[in-house]
């Protein structure tokens, strides 16, 4: 009788309700504290005592019997028969499989406007390079959300912004824009300045909703203006400036 009654108790209660835990949790080092595992032995047991385990695969499966009768608790017990708190398990284990929270953040970059250096005295030409190849710092990942361009010249003619993730050969000042093939593998986003505000002695051109996501490794755009509109011939001290506004999810990224 006592035999029957204890092979009764070892049976998995039968119904239609299926709970899955992959693996298993063994004690930690500290009492009272759990960790995610593959290796220790776990039971589930009802509060009259049946052992409702049934070991798949390293899974553990409960089946509860749906009625109105009333079947107890089901609570996790570790392999010497104590009872376990399911929910700092549960919250144990979702911290492990989600380490890693991204946060994002919109930066500007640089923190203030850029000034275009290297531009000659002479006229820009149509399609040539204006000033130098520039390196701006940026976070590694993220998004390009909006751009500014500031002529303090008082041009008003358009000018584009070359993005690259990796240096390219510089062109020069006043040379036709052409770069390599290996050079262009790099290429992020073109940005063209051509609808300008005119704020009577300068003006102002922006570019909103742009929505270009990218990776950079280095974390370091490389970015080359070029003079897509009628020349210019801009005077010393009135270079343009430009400076980007980018969604950032680098956990890492400092302005400065």
């Amino acid at each position: 009788m006592e035999q029957r009654q204890e092979e009764e108790n070892k049976r998995p209660i039968a119904g239609g309700n299926a709970v899955y835990l992959a693996g298993s949790i063994r004690k930690g080092r500290r009492k009272g504290s759990y960790i995610y595992s593959p290796l220790a032995a776990i039971r589930l047991i009802t509060s009259r005592g049946a052992d409702i385990t049934d070991n798949v695969l390293n899974a553990l499966k409960v089946t509860i019997r749906k009625g109105t009768e009333y079947i107890g608790k089901v609570s996790l017990a570790d392999e010497e028969g104590e009872p376990i708190d399911i929910i700092s398990i549960l919250s144990n284990i979702l911290s492990f499989l989600n380490p890693v929270k991204v946060q994002t953040k919109t930066v500007s970059c640089p923190p203030l406007p850029l000034k275009i250096t290297g531009i000659g005295a002479g006229a820009e030409g149509t399609l040539d390079c204006l000033g130098d190849l520039m390196q701006v710092k940026v976070p590694k990942s993220g998004t390009i959300l909006s751009a500014t361009y500031w002529d303090l010249d008082d041009e008003k003619t358009q000018v584009d912004l070359e993005i690259f993730k990796e240096r390219i050969t510089q062109t020069g000042d006043n040379n036709p824009w052409a770069p390599s093939d290996v050079d262009l593998l790099h290429f992020v986003k073109e940005l063209a300045f051509f609808a300008f505000d005119d704020h009577i002695n300068n003006a102002t051109s922006e570019i909103n909703n742009i929505g270009k996501a990218y990776t950079c490794p280095q974390g370091y755009f490389y970015i080359q203006a070029k003079l897509a509109g009628t020349a210019q011939t801009i005077a010393a001290g009135s270079e343009p400036r430009y400076q980007l506004q980018i969604l950032s999810d680098d956990p890492n990224w400092q302005e400065r």
